[in-house]
């Protein structure tokens, strides 16, 4: 924390962050972003940022993905999330065999179905095809972590 006011003390254009909020308890990290979105707002600050939070990453204008030293993958968090991440529909149910009918990998998880689909637009579809299956449910988007995983070919330990 003391490091990033040092280097706001005199009003930069351009502010670089190497990885400023590890081993930061979730209230600090957030106060030290509400800091930086406020400069960013209110001064037009620049800022550069390297993170292994990629929940952090999401919240960028623009991501770079490095691998190696290498860029391989760049975009903003919602072309990152379109091109490397796919989309995924919640289904709240107890019926497997309704699940079944859709003819699609799904998951399942402590309280129903967890389905991957390309698209918000595939979903909408099945939702469309489908009504008795949803009554129930939820669209996410594909999250950063997913990209980051997906552009570097890695997988979560356990997988």
């Amino acid at each position: 924390r003391v490091d990033i006011a040092r280097a706001l003390v005199h009003n930069p254009e351009i502010l670089i962050l190497d990885e400023p909020t590890t081993g930061l308890d979730p209230h600090t990290r957030r106060r030290i972003w509400e800091v930086i979105y406020d400069l960013k707002g209110k001064k037009g600050l620049t800022v550069f940022l390297t993170t292994h939070y990629m929940e952090e990453a999401a919240e960028a204008d623009y991501v770079l993905i490095l691998e190696k030293g290498k860029i391989s993958a760049q975009g903003t968090p919602l072309q990152l999330k379109n091109t490397y991440a796919k989309d995924y529909i919640m289904i709240y149910s107890e019926n497997e065999q309704d699940i079944k009918k859709l003819n699609l990998p799904y998951e399942k998880v402590r309280n129903g179905f967890r389905l991957s689909v390309d698209n918000t637009a595939v979903a909408t579809e099945l939702i469309i095809k489908y009504p008795e299956l949803f009554k129930n449910y939820e669209i996410t988007k594909g999250k950063m972590d997913d990209v980051f995983l997906n552009v570097t070919g890695r997988k979560m330990k356990g997988e």
